[in-house]
């Protein structure tokens, strides 16, 4: 019998292509090294997954090849008192997962290959348990055994738990993709991510990817309150499992040898549910890019998950996602938040790395919404640097409380240095009756913060919850062109405190003076809002040296009913206030509240160039005082003291503005001023005290205390002496005065100078006009060439005063040296009594001296008659030269 030739090529067509098919699906290949082999079926795009090795409550699995196409299903079909199905690749190929993987009941599933996993766009997980894919060689258990991806001769003994991962020599890569949906599924700008693409496991378990290098590609990784790990081991690693409550989390057992994660291209990785899952990120460096997330945030009542970042080396991250597709633009980075109908807290973030890079948008936050605590925010690294690169969303780091906790959470930064820029940020801010999260930065080297960028603490304007404090612990704090730190607040809620301690450091502050005008560089507290209740925060800077220049400023501020901040700065060395900078506390024109006081303690306080010190008041509220406290104060090139007072008001009960200064020199020069002036209906000039060694003005320098419409000040001067200024009424314009000028001479204010009752021209004796006959000092006698003449000088004594007077023996020496000043005891000096000098001893000029017996001269009054001894001396005259 003859088959027809075109029907017997088209049963071999279909044969071969069946086998084709089948082939291509059927790629998951059982080898032969358990002593119960895997047994593979297929049925439609189905592969059934039966066989393989059972141990107590372990299923063993071992394929040759493992590969999943697109649009099929890897079944493992097991028996329900499984608990952990292990299989293991044992070739040499990368495995590629497109479709399904799916397994029976609650079983954990852990699919080990050391040459490496891709996972595909289309690749999908249907497991009850946790997933794990890792690159290891071989999974150990706690009785010892070891299954390994080199087949084993030796039997399989009767199993536990899984306790490690053992890594070989040159792990491989585990490769995620996808297209980003999981970021663009957002429908609101920050809330779960609510998809079922990607790689995703069951609540409370665990998702773990375990291998060499890590890339995720527009991958998803979901979990709904369990916990994702991801982990690039290294070579000759071994990596701990312990089981929890969500599975099992990893231990790495320090950080050498570890390779790099990247998520880029709107990666998201995800553990929000009912209660957070946890995160843990464990490599050499990472990097986030293109808008990818790293998210634990909590939905309901059970608490948010800790996000956790351990790398050598770096963690960055960048990046905006925002297409016409997507819903809401959404910044790249981490979350950890409390969703607005949450109960539960949110959980912590924790970064530990070598250089933590957060730029172009990315941010890290934790936020809550509702009654639940916001978590903590902390970051351990050598250097943190925030780039802002002015994007739409401002580059940096957060914690935001917008429901009603009233829990204390941290943002703390422990660095060598912090650097943000361009824009970049660093908040704690609280919308509503919680209080904000304190900030503290702990930098050893310096922090650097330029160009627009800042951290801020803050109580929004509908807030009633008390804004975190801010404190700033570094040898350096350095301010550049429109940096700033502040601590306030917009509403009810009580604004922070600043505090900067450089333990004998440095503060320099540099604004930005352009043509344009000023962007001032800054340390501020303030209440911002007219009509808001809270008061601001103090701020306090410790430090060795205070130097402001280029119109940077350091203010504390009220526009509302809530009271102004105090200034305290104590600097051990020096304060300069250089062009145009200012140190203030203001109340603002709308302000109920009180204006701050400013106090400064240091060594030498110079103030130039229209810099100024400022305290001032033009709302309802009191004005503050200046106070300072300096060994020596100069004030030069049209600088100001300024504590003046404007208001629309009549009431004259306010206290006014005081200007306190203790120093032991004070000058004033080229235009300078010290004003405590006052400006408005029945608005009293203020009070200036000054107790200083030595006061000088010159060049048009002014201390006032005057009133426009009121009466006129006080200025009280306690000095040792007072130069270039004097007291005018009217000032002179081209003098330095000192004035208290009311709105009539009637009204004028007080002007009082102290100073030591010494009359300079008490026991003086007139002496005639030629002391000293300068025509006797020396001898003129030129005959003395025609001899040989010689002089010697020998002894303690000087010369006659006189050429013709007798040269005598040394002289006898006096000790005038001081000596030791006596104690005295139990004198009362509360007594400021001024008590009349008696008249000094007359001094009498000495008219001779005599010789006592022993040998030494005495100056004496009048000269004793005595027969002198008969001495003579031979005066020097013109005698022949001696013949020899």
């Amino acid at each position: 019998m003859h088959l027809n030739w075109r029907r017997w090529f088209g049963i071999a067509n279909c044969v071969a292509f069946s086998i084709w098919g089948n082939s291509t699906i059927a790629q998951i290949t059982p080898d032969t090294t358990l002593p119960e082999n895997s047994r593979v079926t297929i049925i439609d795009n189905i592969i059934n997954i039966e066989g393989g090795t059972k141990s107590g409550s372990n299923l063993f699995h071992s394929f040759s090849e493992f590969f999943v196409p697109n649009g099929s299903t890897a079944y493992f079909n097991n028996i329900q008192s499984i608990q952990h199905i292990i299989g293991r690749i044992t070739g040499k190929s990368i495995s590629n997962i497109d479709g399904l993987i799916k397994a029976n009941g609650t079983v954990n599933l852990f699919l080990i290959n050391p040459n490496g996993i891709v996972f595909g766009k289309d690749a999908r997980l249907e497991i009850g348990g946790s997933f794990f894919a890792t690159t290891a060689n071989s999974v150990k258990f706690a009785d010892g055994f070891e299954y390994s991806t080199t087949p084993q001769t030796t039997p399989l003994l009767t199993v536990s738990t899984p306790i490690g991962l053992q890594f070989g020599a040159n792990p491989g890569l585990i490769q995620v993709q996808g297209d980003g949906q999981g970021i663009r599924s957002r429908t609101t700008p920050s809330p779960a991510i609510d998809t079922n693409v990607g790689l995703r496991v069951q609540e409370n378990q665990t998702l773990a990817l375990v291998g060499g290098d890590i890339s995720l590609e527009g991958a998803t990784l979901k979990t709904a309150g369990g916990r994702i790990e991801l982990g690039s081991a290294g070579s000759n690693r071994l990596v701990s499992l312990v089981p929890t409550e969500n599975g099992f989390s990893l231990s790495y057992g320090g950080l050498q040898n570890l390779g790099s994660i990247r998520l880029s291209q709107q990666t998201a990785v995800d553990t929000t549910g009912d209660g957070g899952g946890d995160v843990q990120v464990t490599a050499r460096s990472l990097k986030l890019s293109d808008g990818s997330v790293i998210e634990t945030s909590t939905l309901g009542s059970n608490i948010g998950g800790n996000l956790t970042v351990n790398t050598l080396d770096e963690v960055q991250l960048s990046g905006v996602y925002s297409s016409p597709g997507a819903e809401f633009p959404f910044p790249g980075g981490f979350y950890a938040q409390a969703e607005e109908n949450a109960t539960g807290s949110a959980g912590d973030i924790t970064i530990n790395t070598r250089l933590l890079q957060v730029q172009d948008g990315a941010q890290v936050s934790a936020v809550t919404k509702g009654v639940g605590r916001v978590g903590n925010l902390t970051v351990n690294a050598d250097t943190v640097e925030l780039i802002g690169n002015n994007n739409p969303f401002p580059t940096g780091l957060g914690i935001q409380v917008r429901g009603s906790t009233n829990a204390t959470t941290e943002l703390k930064i422990n660095t060598r240095v912090l650097s943000l820029s361009d824009g970049a940020l660093v908040s704690t801010d609280t919308f509503g009756s919680g209080n904000g999260a304190n900030l503290t930065v702990n930098a050893t080297d310096s922090v650097q913060i330029k160009t627009s960028s800042a951290l801020n603490s803050q109580a929004a304007q509908d807030a009633t919850g008390i804004a975190g404090n801010l404190t700033i612990n570094t040898p350096l704090l350095r301010l550049e062109s429109g940096a700033y730190i502040s601590a306030g607040t917009r509403g009810n809620g009580r604004g922070g405190n600043l505090t900067v301690n450089t333990n004998g450091g440095a503060v320099e502050l540099t604004g930005l003076l352009t043509p344009d005008g000023e962007l001032p560089s800054g340390l501020y507290t303030q209440q911002d809002t007219s009509g808001a209740k809270g008061a601001a925060g103090d701020l306090t800077i410790n430090t060795r040296t205070l130097r402001l220049d280029q119109g940077a400023e350091i203010s504390a501020s009220t526009f509302g009913e809530g009271s102004g901040g105090n200034v305290l700065v104590n600097a051990t060395e020096s304060v300069q206030l250089l062009f145009s900078s200012a140190v203030g506390a203001l109340a603002g024109k709308d302000s109920t509240g009180r204006a701050g006081d400013v106090t400064i303690n240091t060594e030498l306080l110079t103030i130039k160039d229209g810099a100024e010190v400022l305290v001032k008041s033009e709302g309802l509220g009191n004005a503050g005082n200046i106070n300072l406290n300096a060994n020596f104060i100069l004030l030069d090139s049209n600088s100001r003291l300024n504590a003046n007072t404007t208001s629309v008001t009549t009431d004259p009960s306010r206290q006014q503005a005081n200007i306190n200064i203790n120093s032991v020199g004070l000058v004033l020069r080229r235009g300078s001023q010290i004003t405590a002036n006052a400006k408005g209906i029945n608005v009293i000039g203020g009070n200036i005290n000054i107790s200083t060694g030595v006061l000088a003005a010159f060049e048009n320098s002014d201390i006032t205390a005057n009133s426009d419409e009121f009466l006129g000040g006080q200025v009280k001067i306690k000095t040792q002496g007072v130069f270039g200024a004097q007291f005018r009424n009217p000032p002179s314009l081209q003098t330095s005065d000192i004035t208290a000028i009311g709105k009539t001479p009637d009204l004028s204010g007080t002007v009082r100078i102290n100073t030591p009752d010494v009359d300079p021209s008490k026991g003086l004796v007139p002496l005639k006009v030629d002391v000293v006959d300068v025509a006797r000092l020396v001898d003129d006698n030129i005959c003395t060439k025609t001899a040989n003449s010689s002089f010697t000088y020998t002894g303690r004594g000087g010369l006659p005063s006189s050429p013709t007077n007798t040269l005598n023996n040394d002289a006898v020496w006096e000790d005038w040296r001081l000596t030791a000043v006596p104690t005295r005891g139990g004198e009362n000096n509360s007594s400021l009594t001024s008590h009349p000098s008696p008249p000094p001893t007359q001094i009498v000029e000495a008219q001779g001296w005599v010789v006592n017996a022993n040998g030494e001269v005495i100056l004496v009054a009048n000269v004793p008659v005595v027969t002198p001894h008969r001495l003579r001396n031979s005066p020097f005259g013109c005698q022949p030269a001696i013949a020899n």
